[in-house]
């Protein structure tokens, strides 16, 4: 059985989380849900006193922990909001599918700025991949795969990741500013086939996460124009637009489908099919 948010239970919701502001919410279900990863992502191989040496993944082993992971995050996302946990099931799957394959690139991205190196994307196993060994990434010696004319074909999305890297070291972001972003994220409004009340709710939840960043900004951070200091931050979420659909367009194009054992929930977060 994969591990999974005890607080997806209505009573601990309520007991734990009710009344908490957003960041506050989300920094406590974050710590939680880095260590339901480190259980999930430890094999069977593993000894569990020692700490696990992280290594460089191919392509396959990517999906496979990615795979392991959506419900994973799907539960945290329900932890995080009452709001969402409330949406009917079809609009879930609809914020949930137009936010997972953002966020992926973004938390990683923000890992690696802060803990990793620029070309050792940092993955939420510990282990990393090589940005700058694509073919080797892409190559699968067991399925007879040469990574040659896929690595040329993702140069491009290389160019606009180390453009957000870049963008992210320079900003320096602290963890409380990656979740205010993440909550833009998530509660987005005007998507094909959005209710009016999740519209309505998307709308809430961005005006209620600017109050409380404002606040940090003003209080904890001491900046002297806080409600200016989300603006700053925009580009951000523009560049990690133009990474993700670079991303999924050369995914689409490749014929990486056909070459690798694409599990359906991977499927689904690169071309933006909804479960």
């Amino acid at each position: 059985m994969n591990p999974s948010f005890a607080c997806l239970n209505e009573e601990s919701v309520g007991d734990q989380y009710k009344g908490m502001p957003i960041l506050e919410k989300m920094k406590m279900s974050y710590e939680k849900l880095e260590e339901l990863r480190k259980e999930l992502h430890r094999s069977n191989e593993d000894n569990i006193s020692e700490e696990r040496i992280p290594r460089s993944l191919k392509f396959q082993e990517c999906l496979n922990q990615l795979s392991k992971e959506t419900q994973l995050l799907a539960d945290w996302i329900e932890c995080c909001f009452d709001e969402f946990h409330t949406l009917a099931v079809d609009q879930k799957s609809l914020l949930f599918s137009n936010f997972l394959p953002v966020f992926i690139i973004f938390e990683r991205t923000f890992m690696t700025s802060k803990f990793g190196k620029k070309n050792q994307l940092l993955l939420s196993s510990g282990d990393f991949v090589e940005i700058d060994k694509l073919e080797k990434f892409f190559t699968d010696e067991e399925k007879g795969i040469c990574g040659k004319q896929m690595a040329e074909l993702f140069q491009s999305s290389v160019k606009l990741y180390d453009t957000l890297y870049n963008l992210l070291s320079t900003e320096n972001l602290d963890l409380f500013e990656f979740f205010t972003l993440t909550v833009l994220l998530l509660w987005d409004h005007g998507l094909v086939g959005q209710s009016e009340e999740c519209m309505s709710s998307s709308k809430r939840m961005k005006s209620v996460i600017a109050k409380e960043y404002t606040h940090y900004q003003k209080y904890f951070k001491n900046k002297d124009n806080p409600t200016t200091e989300i603006a700053v931050k925009v580009p951000i979420l523009t560049c990690l637009q133009r990474v993700s659909n670079r991303l999924r367009g050369d995914m689409s194009v490749s014929h990486v489908f056909d070459y690798f054992t694409m599990p359906e929930n991977a499927i689904s977060t690169f071309v933006g099919r909804y479960s």
